[in-house]
């Protein structure tokens, strides 16, 4: 019924001139203001003051977390200290294998040294799709070199192998894992845990 009456009635004369001005005062920009200026001393002083009391506050805060953090650091190492006391080792270092080739692989090396004779190597990877066996080599920088037991890849593409001597393996710092025709799967360099 709204809609044939529409239709039917004409609307006044006037109504398209009032309905166009008030769209052109709606798309008209409002006038740009001049931003505060900031050029009295006062004013300088307040904003240096709460810019100031602002970066105390953050060195507060990034203090007490350092704080917060340090505590935490020195219950971990007392931890290590006292595993390595308990088992009569120097130290725990450890690597991440880094892939040498389009293979996917990933993989981490453990090294405990040992002051009383047993000291051990972990060696543990992980290569979907890689099947057989490979070579893991342990090195130093100065040339030697001590060929640990092959891995065995399931199928799975998992691996793991391991060395327990009574040789002082401090120097050796690099664990190569290698395909049977020498192509370099992964590297790891060992570090301090």
């Amino acid at each position: 019924m709204f809609a044939r009456a529409a239709h039917e009635l004409s609307p006044p004369e006037d109504l398209r001139d009032r309905t166009m001005s008030v769209l052109r005062d709606e798309w008209d920009e409002p006038p740009v203001q001049p931003a505060p200026r900031w050029t009295t001393p006062r004013r300088l002083a307040v904003a240096a003051t709460v810019v100031a009391i602002g970066v105390a506050t953050l060195a507060l805060a990034w203090g007490l977390r350092q704080d917060s953090r340090a505590d935490r650091y020195e219950i971990v190492a007392a931890k290590y200290e006292r595993f390595l006391e308990a088992l009569g080792g120097r130290s725990v270092r450890v690597g991440i294998l880094d892939p040498q080739g389009e293979q996917q692989l990933e993989g981490s090396v453990v090294l405990y040294d040992s002051n009383v004779g047993q000291s051990w190597v972990l060696v543990l990877v992980r290569a979907p799709g890689l099947e057989g066996e490979a070579g893991v080599t342990l090195s130093s920088a100065s040339g030697t070199t001590i060929d640990m037991h092959a891995l065995s890849f399931d199928e799975g593409g998992e691996a793991s192998t391991w060395l327990v001597t009574g040789s002082n393996l401090e120097p050796f710092d690099t664990v190569t894992v290698w395909q049977p025709r020498g192509h370099v799967l992964a590297q790891a360099h060992v570090g301090p845990a």
